[in-house]
């Protein structure tokens, strides 16, 4: 069968979109923390995510809030509203023992982020707009000074 460029990409696309967050749970056949906790006591955590909810005992918020953890052993500063990866052993009681963490402080670079990826979006859409027209008989984006040659 051969399926033009546009439907593999749809079909990649597709297959990206619906089966990425399977890859990291279900096709190894494990259960996420947050859903039975007392089943992963005593493993060792090799990436834990979670915002720092309170700094005295260490509290993090993990899965979307779905979960508040305890952290122990830990030897990094932390603000309330801190990203931070975690590296340690889970105990009982919703308590982790922090081997290692990475701490991200809370700042304004995720919004200068978003900013600067809008700005360039509006860039690409209007390059496209003014750059190419649609050819409607093949359903493809064509470059304008082609377009005008082929009606000539």
């Amino acid at each position: 069968m051969n399926l033009s460029p546009r439907v593999r990409i749809v079909i990649i696309s597709t297959l990206l979109v619906g089966y990425t967050p399977a890859l990291f749970l279900e096709l190894r056949g494990e259960t996420p923390l947050y859903e039975d906790y007392e089943s992963h006591v005593g493993e060792t955590v090799d990436d834990l995510n979670g915002i720092v909810i309170s700094t005295d005992p260490v509290k993090i918020a993990i899965a979307d809030n779905r979960m508040q953890l305890t952290v122990r052993d830990m030897n990094t500063a932390v603000s309330p509203g801190d990203k931070i990866r975690i590296f340690g052993v889970i105990r009982p009681e919703r308590v982790i023992e922090a081997e290692n963490a990475i701490v991200t402080a809370q700042s304004s670079t995720q919004l200068r982020t978003y900013l600067i990826s809008f700005v360039a979006g509006v860039w690409v859409v209007y390059r496209i707009i003014r750059d190419f027209t649609l050819d409607w008989n093949n359903w493809a984006l064509v470059p304008a000074e082609i377009q005008q040659e082929s009606r000539d």
